[in-house]
């Protein structure tokens, strides 16, 4: 009994510890303030105050624009990459500590833990927002707006398979294919998102091949809430970087040359993670890497016109026919 009290008060610091960094991301507290908002002594205060100054350190600044003179501290709103770097590695860890908790009865550490997951999911997710979604801040805000094509799909269907990510479930979805309608249930790992399509990236049972659902074909989706061990090698990164785009092929060289007149301005692109750029003498400019996608290739290829040339592979445009052939016939078959 002792010892599960321990276990609860261990999870109740975590928790209100990742509570008050958030909090005070946005706002500057004093001692009193946090003892009132956490129901703690003051001296508790004070320890929760000092294990967040040794964590995010010089960040952490006391605010001294008060007329009451109560001393206040707040966390630099930028210092959230200071914040632990949660891996996904470490979310399915807890995952199975969540779950081997609600297999052995312990429903309230279930419940605990489960909270603190949520508290270091909303952190990761804050992250990714502010170190890649600048874009999307700046919308949000009323002085940005990208003006493009976009496909309708519906939230209800994307929430729950991003709770099933998260939460390491299986999911049952049903998918139009060929026109008519099939049930799968699969181990969901990552969305791949293009401007053209976006998909779903799973594992079925017993298959070691990683499948691609379209997302605008899937009909409903369903929490199993049947838990699945995720592959620990599965890197979305490195899974994306073989296409360019969502397109699933094997890999071949390419090579782009640009002409001069638009040579300093492709030089701020970054068109593949594994990119290589090659300024020539006569003003031009390469770039090599090596993926699959040829029919997106070529899709991306046609907003530039004539101030691009494929070097490579020779029959570019010939496979990017055959493809685009192929995929409006798989189009109109409802894949």
């Amino acid at each position: 009994m002792a010892e599960k009290k321990s276990k609860d008060m261990t999870y109740a610091k975590i928790s209100s510890l990742l509570k008050l960094a958030m909090e005070m991301q946005g706002r500057a507290m004093s001692l009193d303030e946090i003892a009132q908002e956490y129901n703690v002594c003051r001296r508790t205060a004070e320890r929760m105050r000092d294990a967040l100054f040794y964590t995010f350190q010089n960040e952490f600044e006391e605010v001294k624009n008060y007329g009451d003179r109560i001393k206040r501290w707040k966390i630099n709103s930028n210092s959230i990459k200071a914040m632990v770097n949660f891996k996904a590695e470490h979310i399915k860890a807890l995952n199975s500590a969540k779950n081997a908790l609600k297999a052995t009865g312990m429903d309230h550490d279930h419940e605990v833990l489960k909270e603190v997951i949520s508290q270091i999911e909303v952190i990761r997710e804050k992250k990714a927002k502010i170190d890649t979604d600048a874009e999307a801040l700046m919308a949000s805000e009323g002085i940005a707006f990208r003006p493009r094509p976009v496909i309708k799909i519906d939230g209800k269907i994307l929430s729950t398979i991003r709770n099933c990510i998260l939460e390491c479930n299986k999911v049952k979805i049903t998918y139009r294919k060929e026109g008519k309608l099939k049930e799968y249930t699969v181990m969901p790992y990552a969305f791949l998102y293009s401007d053209r399509n976006s998909y779903l990236v799973a594992k079925a049972e017993n298959r070691d091949k990683y499948l691609t659902f379209m997302l605008l074909k899937i009909e409903s989706a369903k929490d199993t809430n049947e838990y699945f061990e995720m592959d620990e090698n599965f890197n979305l990164k490195e899974y994306s970087s073989k296409s360019f785009g969502v397109f699933q092929e094997d890999p071949f060289d390419v090579e782009w040359k640009f002409n001069e007149k638009v040579a300093d301005y492709v030089s701020n692109f970054v068109f593949h993670p594994n990119q290589e750029m090659i300024k020539n003498e006569d003003g031009t400019l390469s770039v090599k890497f090596k993926a699959g996608g040829v029919l997106e290739m070529a899709w991306y290829l046609a907003t530039w016109g004539r101030t691009v040339e494929v070097v490579q592979p020779s029959d570019f445009w010939e496979r990017a026919e055959k493809a685009e052939d192929e995929y409006f016939d798989k189009l109109e078959k409802g894949f």
